[in-house]
């Protein structure tokens, strides 16, 4: 079985999707005189936008609070900006119903951002109703800080020209000295691996404004999205890329991943699919000889410049009737899921989440193909972005059902089974997928890439379906692969034409296909973490797996232990995203926690050491009938895929006389490890006023805000990022 893990919000060059994941946030407080603000003389219901223009350029940021003679008396999000702007108005209404919390509420505060995800700042009030501060949702900078690490010099240099060819870096806000330390470490990063770096003042940005080829690059989400609205809703300019250093971070992580997997896995799996009976056939759009596919996005271009909108994966309202032809109706339209769709981690790998919709069925991560017959000899297995999952089309006008009509309209007894992702992943994430589908000899894949340079020429180039049937622009959103259900019928028939005469051959047998030959995922895994890492240069190498929700001085005591009996050790911290606090505060806490240590390292887990995908017992506490097999698989996995490669010979344990999982755990390692020449080593829990320093016990210290407590139970870096203000 192959395991990937990537938290990701990943643009392919020009268009940037989202990936919702449930529960996901971070968190930091920033006091008040650091706040947006503006001062009210009289109470009112409105701001205007001139209004909000003057406080945005100053101080950008997601929100803006209204205060009435040393009062807090309302707020204005720029979500709520953006719908008034889309609404025709050049006014804001002030919203005065909204959550607050008091001074020292900061597990309540979590525990909102955590429950109610349309929140993305709580302002923090005293008893008369000061405004204090406020924390907001994002903390680009923990995200930002701890992902550099994994860029491997060999890499980084293309992967940044796939993401970014010209960026423009703009000066955070003054004030905030954190954002700026963060700022000259990624315009150093920048400017170290490309040419064509500028950095500017705000004020500058409007000369960016209609430029395609140039990535404006923020410090945090904060200050992005009060640009972004002051842009696009207030000044109506807006700017067509714009990422935070988090969102580039991720892209270049996936990037980076793409470029390894090509340059080291790519032939050697479709060579294993081929070898194994499986057709495999490649899909892409790519410039042909006459430049059609360049002279047909200019027409899509075009057509958003025609309107003054800003070219998007959003279907403009004036455009529906045209894009969805003689089956359009307001009701057709209110069946039709927004252009973001939910992924959900499953059996190691991201799936689209299971929904009945009216027009969209998802189960088990397969979209549903209608007509799909019960009794078949192969199957027909598509992966890829949103083009294989139909974004625009409802299930019977998808391409594989498409297909599917076509099969059985010619005897074909053929499965089409659709299992594309609304979201561009990485290039990767199409064999991801492949290596957990139960493949059997004579199946057919069909992988779709938007571009097939690293994979070579496409065996089907859906640009010539473009061109031999001249497809008008108004069937197409803002790209060849955003289209509606009729532009699926071409790429449908171009497909079945190319797979005939492989179902005309007789299949002989129909064994299920070992894809344990396919696990590439570790190498991935391995190069994105130890890209400069030479095992053999650091003697004993020990390791420990920690989850550290929050990092204690018990963790710390552990590592020192270790410390003493290897030259080098490697933490391994929990990158599974279950706990509290999110895998970038604990990765963080860490790195901050050992920072004065030498010979340590600490990097994620991944998916194949302690996940959802290898042992999720460990993240609901509970002993199943399951958990014995899923300790062995986790561990196993550990000792003949992980350790090997990086020369581990030490696996450092704390004991666990409390939880019956972990100690479960830690028997299992006491049984596998040594067989494969590796030791473990059990180490005391240290204690303070007679109990054992646990992650539990600072957890309830924060519920009951005994913040005094604190200080024999974690480190002054934990503290620091447990209570992380915008400085």
């Amino acid at each position: 079985m192959l395991y990937f893990f990537a938290i990701i919000s990943k643009s392919k060059l020009t268009k940037k999707y989202t990936i919702l994941l449930k529960g996901k946030f971070r968190m930091v407080y920033t006091e008040r005189e650091k706040l947006t603000v503006i001062e009210l003389s009289e109470e009112k219901d409105i701001l205007t936008f001139d209004e909000l223009e003057a406080v945005l350029w100053g101080r950008p940021s997601n929100m803006v609070y209204a205060e009435l003679s040393g009062l807090l008396y309302g707020i204005v999000s720029m979500g709520r900006v953006r719908r008034a702007y889309e609404a025709g108005k050049n006014y804001v209404e002030i919203s005065k119903r909204f959550t607050r919390i008091q001074s020292g509420e900061y597990m309540r505060a979590r525990q909102i951002f955590k429950e109610k995800e349309n929140i993305n700042a709580i302002p923090v009030i005293d008893e008369k109703g000061r405004l204090l501060g406020d924390y907001i949702r994002w903390d680009d900078m923990v995200r930002s800080e701890c992902l550099p690490h994994r860029f491997n010099k060999k890499y980084i240099g293309a992967a940044l020209t796939n993401v970014c060819k010209h960026a423009v870096l703009v000066k955070p806000c003054g004030i905030f000295e954190r954002k700026q330390r963060l700022f000259a470490v990624w315009k150093n990063i920048l400017e170290t691996y490309m040419e064509s770096v500028e950095v500017v003042e705000r004020e500058h940005l409007p000369a960016f404004s209609d430029k395609d080829d140039v990535t404006v690059l923020f410090t945090d989400t904060d200050e992005q999205n009060g640009i972004a609205t002051l842009f696009h809703a207030i000044l109506k300019k807006p700017i067509k890329r714009m990422f935070t250093f988090k969102e580039l971070s991720q892209r270049l992580s996936l990037a980076q991943d793409d470029l390894v997997f090509f340059d080291t896995h790519y032939e050697r799996a479709k060579r294993f699919l081929e070898d194994q009976g499986i057709h495999f056939l490649s899909v892409g759009f790519e410039e042909n000889e006459r430049g059609y596919l360049g002279q047909f996005q200019a027409k899509l271009d075009q057509k958003y410049k025609q309107t003054g909108e800003t070219k998007s994966t959003r279907l403009l309202p004036q455009a529906k009737a045209s894009f969805f032809g003689e089956i359009y109706n307001d009701e057709y339209e209110k069946g039709f899921f927004p252009p973001l769709w939910p992924l959900v981690f499953q059996n190691g790998v991201y799936r689209p989440e299971d929904r009945d919709l009216p027009l969209f069925h998802v189960h088990d991560g397969e979209r549903l193909t209608v007509g799909q017959p019960e009794v078949h000899e192969r199957c027909v297995y598509m992966y890829g972005p949103c083009t294989v999952f139909g974004l625009y089309a409802e299930d019977k006008h998808t391409i594989e059902s498409w297909l599917q009509d076509r099969l059985n309209s010619a005897g074909q007894p053929c499965k089409v089974v659709n299992y594309g992702i609304i979201a561009a992943l990485g290039d990767i994430s199409a064999w991801v997928i492949i290596a957990a589908t139960p493949l059997k000899k004579g199946d057919i894949v069909i992988v779709l890439n938007y571009e097939n340079s690293a994979m070579g020429n496409a065996d089907i180039n859906l640009t010539d379906v473009l061109e031999k049937n001249d497809l008008p622009t108004s069937w197409f959103v803002d790209a060849p692969y955003h289209c509606n259900y009729k532009v699926n019928k071409h790429y449908a028939d171009a497909i079945y034409d190319a797979i005939l005469p492989i179902l005309q051959e007789p299949v002989s047998g129909r064994e299920s296909i070992e894809m344990a030959e396919m696990d590439f995922r570790n190498s991935l895994y391995i190069n994105r973490n130890f890209g400069d890492f030479d095992p053999s240069a650091h003697g004993t190498i020990g390791s420990i797996v920690m989850n550290c929700n929050p990092f204690t001085f018990g963790h710390r005591y552990l590592i020192e232990s270790a410390l003493k009996m290897v030259d080098h050790l490697i933490i391994f911290v929990v990158e599974e995203d279950r706990s509290l606090f999110t895998f970038e505060e604990r990765f963080a806490m860490v790195k901050n926690g050992v920072a004065d240590l030498k010979n340590v390292s600490v990097v994620p887990s991944g998916s194949a050491i302690l996940s959802q995908a290898t042992f999720p017992e460990y993240f609901v506490k509970v002993l199943d009938e399951n958990i014995v097999q899923n300790v062995e698989n986790d561990i196993t996995i550990f000792a003949e895929k992980i350790a090997p490669k990086l020369n581990i010979t030490y696996r450092f344990v704390g004991e666990e006389p409390e939880d019956a999982v972990t100690n479960e755990y830690n028997s299992a390692m006491k049984r596998i490890l040594p067989a494969h020449g590796i030791k473990l080593v059990e180490i005391p829990r240290i204690e303070t006023e007679g109990r054992i320093i646990s992650a539990t016990s600072v957890r309830k210290c924060l519920e009951e805000e005994n913040y005094e407590k604190l200080d024999s139970l974690v480190p002054e870096s934990t503290k620091r990022l447990l209570f992380l203000k915008n400085e």
